[in-house]
């Protein structure tokens, strides 16, 4: 474990497993999150690690390319947890949270505080789908989506750059949604 770089407030990222991480809760991802909104930043990447995260760094150069990318990296997965508890790194050390469960929360935060969304991944039919149950829920929430698959990405980043979302969430599967982004990233 080495300290590699001071990520968001101060928090340390380290160097596990070959990677880095940012320790950190749902809390105060939101809280890092609604800091580098709020100073216009138009570049932060976060990622997470879970299980199959770190069996894919060393399997595929753009999956490692995008955590070297990454400003900030939370634990996304019990077991990453746990292995750093075995490795005898203490709980505030190994702190982890899973996005899909604090989703709601996301949502809401970013209504409240009129936040644009863009939303891209999962297939045509589960994007139409999540698009009127977000409508109902979020009715004043700024949220624009896209399928994840069979994309013309020259287009699709035009999309992207033309609403300047404040918060791009893409949701291919790993580690495709990975490989998009490092892809793209710079555009």
């Amino acid at each position: 474990m080495n300290i590699v770089d001071t990520g968001p407030q101060g928090a340390a990222m380290r160097r596990y497993f070959g990677t880095t991480v940012t320790p950190m809760t749902f809390e105060q991802w939101i809280a890092n999150i609604s800091r580098i909104i709020a100073q216009g930043s138009r570049r932060w990447l976060s990622g997470s690690h879970n299980l199959h995260s770190l069996y894919l760094l060393g399997r595929c150069a753009p999956f490692r390319e995008f955590y070297e990318r990454c400003n900030d990296c939370y634990v996304d997965g019990t077991p990453v947890r746990l292995l750093l508890a075995g490795c005898g790194i203490g709980t505030r050390a190994n702190q982890r949270f899973s996005l899909m469960d604090h989703f709601p929360d996301l949502l809401q935060h970013a209504e409240s505080n009129d936040w644009s969304l863009f939303y891209l991944g999962s297939a045509e039919n589960v994007v139409n789908q999540a698009r009127e149950n977000i409508a109902r829920e979020y009715p004043r929430l700024r949220v624009q989506f896209h399928k994840g698959y069979e994309i013309d990405a020259t287009s699709l980043v035009a999309t992207i750059n033309a609403c300047r979302p404040d918060l791009l969430l893409v949701g291919m599967g790993m580690p495709r949604q990975e490989q998009w982004l490092v892809e793209h990233l710079d555009e």
